[in-house]
């Protein structure tokens, strides 16, 4: 990931099928501010794998002001590609404990919870270049 004022632009890459050749990786796909990034601690994106080769992409405000954020965004290698397959979102206000939205919604399963209640997900895999966060 390259961070810049208002987003991270996002850089995929593949092994190569060749392993004797050079590079062993590859570009596989980009993504141009994929998610908000800050300039300070607390609003600085970051990746995680899990241990299914999973990536998740995490970004959030929880630094500046009242409102605060965190997001998630799981994306996974599915035929060729890297759909988002998953969104994660989390606010709350730091001055009104109720004002508290949890949401978690899978793209694959078709499910999802808003605050502990199940609600569909009627959105299909995001095409990474596709998705629009900024």
């Amino acid at each position: 990931m390259q961070n810049k004022d208002d987003g991270t632009d996002l850089y995929l890459y593949l092994p190569k099928d060749d392993v004797n050749s050079e590079p062993i990786l590859t570009l596989a796909e980009t993504k141009k501010s994929v998610v908000y990034s800050g300039t300070m601690w607390g609003k600085l994106p970051w990746l995680e794998v899990n241990g299914k080769g999973s990536l998740f992409i995490k970004s959030g405000n929880e630094t500046i002001g009242r409102d605060r954020w965190t997001q998630t965004l799981l994306v996974v290698y599915r035929n060729k590609e890297f759909p988002i397959a998953g969104i994660a979102y989390t606010a709350r206000d730091t001055l009104d404990a109720r004002r508290l939205v949890v949401c978690d919604v899978n793209f694959l399963t078709g499910k999802g919870l808003r605050n502990s209640t199940p609600i569909p997900a009627m959105v299909k895999p995001i095409k990474t270049e596709s998705f629009n966060d900024i």
